[in-house]
């Protein structure tokens, strides 16, 4: 539910809507108590819904608390108008989540690759304790300074009770999950393998498509919908070995758990954390130096040129007859490039 900047809610007064969906918004807020600063999860209770279904949220929040998992104060109950509402109160993290830092700013493959570590170490203490978050993506990992930390357990499921809200993030769903299945370890992992997927997309947006969704669809899932989709030239070949593995159509062929995928990725070492900084341009700091990538319209055709701190080395640049050519050679050069 929207609420107007100011609302107070019991202790808590309203001083920014920082996002929301179909289960709740959230609101940077301050507990007039302590004076402090909190995520404020505020969600309205329907009629036909348990409040106690709508509180599972908070419980599975405290039960799998790390590192890598937004941290809970507590939860309360109260009414407004003629609603009940349900709060939420988190810690405030003020950087924001992943997909819009990779949206506004972009971020490079080392930033990345640690976030999506973050994220499935957060993953594997939440699976420890039996529930299965339904509901990993971008937008759900927060930026905690160097710490990414997995949040929103709004639609999260219980293993051991088989409670949860009915609903999942069709975009980075598992095809069984979709179908109707239960939800399990397994279809985290593909929800985890979408998220990789998306975030090593590494600038502007990483929505997945809708149409795309529906002709992956249609097709039979064959292939998990990344390879679908297609990858992008500057995909290290490792990089898309994970991705089809924790997005493969079978739930056997994936891995089984997070920490398996969490092994694998742990296995791509950084040796250039390019950062593309603009269509035809990437940068990478590489032990205090920094060294660039770009394509640029000369006398003789386009020129891919490799600079270290301003300076050409001339036996990493190239001229190609046509753009196309040259960008696919900037593409395959930070393909190449990137890991160890």
């Amino acid at each position: 539910m929207r609420l107007p900047i100011g609302t107070q809610l019991n202790k808590y007064v309203l001083q920014e809507r920082l996002g929301g969906g179909s289960f709740g918004d959230v609101y940077r807020a301050q507990d007039r108590a302590t004076s402090s600063i909190c995520a404020l999860k505020c969600i309205e209770v329907d009629p036909t819904t348990s409040i106690d279904l709508v509180l599972q949220e908070a419980r599975n929040l405290k039960a799998c608390q790390s590192q890598h998992i937004v941290e809970i104060a507590s939860a309360d109950v109260m009414p407004l108008g003629a609603s009940t509402v349900v709060l939420i109160d988190m810690e405030y993290l003020p950087d924001g989540s992943l997909e819009g830092r990779i949206e506004k700013l972009g971020i490079s493959y080392g930033d990345a690759l640690s976030a999506n570590r973050h994220m499935l170490l957060g993953l594997s203490s939440a699976h420890k304790n039996g529930i299965i978050h339904k509901d990993v993506k971008p937008a759900n990992i927060m930026i905690d300074g160097a710490i990414y930390k997995l949040s929103d357990f709004g639609i999260s499921y219980v293993k051991q009770t088989a409670i949860g809200i009915p609903l999942t993030y069709e975009p980075n769903a598992a095809p069984e999950l979709i179908a109707g299945g239960a939800p399990d370890e397994r279809t985290d992992v593909y929800a985890a393998g979408m998220t990789l997927f998306r975030c090593a997309l590494l600038y502007g947006a990483i929505g997945i498509d809708a149409q795309q969704v529906a002709d992956w669809e249609a097709s039979g899932r064959l292939v998990g919908l990344p390879e679908f989709i297609g990858f992008p030239r500057h995909f290290p070949r490792r990089l898309k070995a994970v991705i089809k593995t924790a997005t493969a159509p079978d739930p056997l062929k994936r891995y089984q758990s997070a920490g398996e995928m969490l092994t694998a990725l742990e296995k791509l070492k950084i040796a250039k954390s390019w950062r593309k900084t603009g269509l035809a341009e990437w940068s990478a700091n590489v032990n205090g130096k920094v060294h660039r990538l770009d394509v640029a319209k000369t006398a003789k055709g386009w020129e891919l040129c490799y600079a270290i701190d301003g300076r050409r080395r001339n036996a990493d640049c190239s001229t190609y007859k046509t753009e196309s050519l040259a960008l696919k050679a900037l593409d395959d050069a930070v393909s190449k490039s990137v890991l160890t």
